[in-house]
C-alpha cells in the first residue's frame, strides 16, 4: 500500500478531477521524482533518479538484471521510501501491476481486496464484482493468495492493479503478459488505464515495445536514467539481434488473444 510519508509532497490534482480515477485531463502531472537516491547495504542502487509522468502517457524504462528496475518500482509507488529525494503524486499509485503486492498468505484472496478497497477509498463491493468478473474461477477469491496460481493468478496480479482507480499504475514487467488465456482481458485492461492515467513498465527486454508503443524509452543504467531516442535505440540495446521481427501488437478488444509463436 501506498507510503504517505513519501506520498505527502504531492502534485495538486486538475480541479476538473474525475472522482473515479483520483483524477487528471490528459497532459497533466500525475508523479514527479527528484533526485532520488536508494541503497541496499553499501550499493547505492538508485543514484538521483528525476522523473516526470504524465496523464495518458506510457513509458517504458529498460534495465538489464540487477539494474534496480524493482527497488524503483517500489520507490515510485510509494512501497519503499527513498533515502533521499523526492516523489510526489496526484493520487496514491495503484498497487504494482504484477507482483502480489497487498496480498498476504493466509488470509482470503477476497479479504485483502477489501482491504485494499478501503485503503484506495473505493466500494469493496464494486472492486469485488470487478475482479470476480475478469476471473474465469470467481471461487479463486474465497482461496489464500499463496494457493491461487496458473492464469488466475496472472488476472489477479495484473488484473486487480488495472482495476484499482489511480492516476499511475507502475508495472514491475511488460505491462501485457504473454500468457494466451489472459491476453486479451489484460490488453483492454492496460488500453483503458493509458487513457485516464500514466502507465510506466520497467523490462530487462525490448521484445514487445513496437506492439505497445510506448511514448517514452529510459534506460536505467549505473543508478541513473537515461533518455533513449525511441525504440529502434532500445532494441539496439535490450533486444538480441534475432529477436528484432516486430511481435504481435497489444489485441484489440474484439481480436483473439495472441499465441506466444
Amino acid at each position: 500500500m501506498p507510503d504517505e510519508r513519501h506520498q505527502s509532497r504531492g502534485v495538486p490534482a486538475d480541479p476538473e478531477a474525475s472522482p473515479q480515477t483520483g483524477g487528471t485531463t490528459a497532459g497533466a502531472i500525475v508523479l514527479e521524482a527528484h533526485d532520488v537516491v536508494r541503497s541496499y547495504g553499501r550499493k547505492k542502487v538508485l543514484a538521483g533518479i528525476s522523473l516526470t509522468l504524465r496523464a495518458g502517457e506510457g513509458v517504458a524504462i529498460l534495465g538489464r538484471r540487477n539494474a534496480g528496475k524493482s527497488v524503483l518500482s517500489r520507490v515510485l509507488s510509494g512501497v519503499a521510501p527513498p533515502d533521499s529525494g523526492w516523489v510526489a503524486t496526484s493520487a496514491p499509485v495503484a498497487p504494482i501491476v504484477g507482483t502480489g503486492t497487498g496480498f498476504g498468505m493466509t488470509a482470503s484472496v477476497e479479504r485483502d481486496l477489501g482491504l485494499r478497497a478501503a485503503a484506495y477509498g473505493i466500494s469493496t463491493q464494486d472492486h469485488l464484482a470487478d475482479v470476480a468478473s475478469l476471473l474465469d474461477d470467481p471461487d479463486v477469491l474465497a482461496q489464500p493468495f499463496r494457493h491461487v496460481d496458473g492464469v488466475s493468478r496472472v488476472l489477479l496480479t495484473y488484473g486487480a492493479s488495472y482495476l484499482t482507480p489511480s492516476d499511475v499504475y507502475i508495472v514491475d514487467g511488460m505491462p501485457v503478459p504473454q500468457v494466451p488465456a489472459a491476453r486479451a482481458k489484460l490488453a483492454a485492461l492496460f488500453r483503458a488505464a493509458r487513457k485516464r492515467a500514466a502507465v510506466l513498465w520497467l523490462h530487462s527486454t525490448a521484445g514487445q515495445l513496437r506492439g505497445i508503443g510506448p511514448d517514452r524509452c529510459l534506460m536505467l543504467e549505473g543508478g541513473r536514467l537515461h533518455p533513449l531516442s525511441g525504440i529502434d535505440e532500445a532494441e539496439a540495446h535490450f533486444l538480441p539481434r534475432r529477436g528484432r521481427g516486430g511481435p504481435a501488437p497489444v489485441p484489440e478488444d474484439d481480436e483473439p488473444p495472441a499465441t506466444d509463436d
